[in-house]
């Protein structure tokens, strides 16, 4: 499958075009789950930072450093994301990622990857779900052990059908930034 590249403003974003839904066994169970479920979201996205980094140590390539602004724009993404109510890198009638814009206006340069996954049903876990997700899909697997990656921002939100994980990664941070 070939992966889109879009050129813009010094950047050479690498998005996925289909992003990842982990659905609920039921729209019943779905719309129960996603109005009922409790999910601190500082914890889960400590263990998405920390699963991430257990995979990329477990295949001796250092971990990825998750700087708070990184973070800011991974969360934007998962409102924006939640809001519209659909997964998708590119704003209706627009040709860009959505993030470029983000990235540049914080100083980031280089390669870029977003991951964005709808959960529906967080029964074993927000996290847990995201990641046996990732790590088992070729293409996300292969951007989170991609060495050149440097840095990660992870953002999730709530939205009508459960929960929207967006993973923010880049090549290159600001200079001044925390390096991994």
């Amino acid at each position: 499958m070939e992966i889109p590249r879009w050129p813009l403003l010094g950047f050479t974003a690498w998005l996925l075009v289909a992003s990842c839904g982990i659905a609920a066994p039921s729209a019943a169970t779905s719309e129960a789950t996603a109005a009922t479920a409790t999910v601190d979201t500082a914890a889960e996205t400590s263990r998405l930072q920390a699963g991430v980094n257990t995979l990329r140590e477990s295949q001796s390539i250092g971990g990825l450093a998750f700087p708070a602004a990184l973070q800011q724009v991974a969360l934007a993404r998962a409102l924006e994301t939640a809001a519209r109510g659909r997964l998708d890198h590119i704003r209706l009638g627009e040709s860009t990622a959505a993030v470029l814009p983000m990235l540049e206006a914080d100083g980031y340069s280089g390669r870029v990857a977003e991951h964005l996954i709808l959960v529906k049903d967080p029964g074993e876990g927000l996290a847990a779900t995201v990641l046996r997700a990732w790590f088992e899909d070729a293409a996300h697997r292969a951007d989170l052990l991609d060495p050149g990656y440097q840095a990660s921002g992870l953002g999730i939100a709530a939205a009508a059908q459960g929960w929207v994980i967006a993973q923010v990664l880049v090549e290159s941070v600001p200079s001044g930034e925390a390096q991994p």
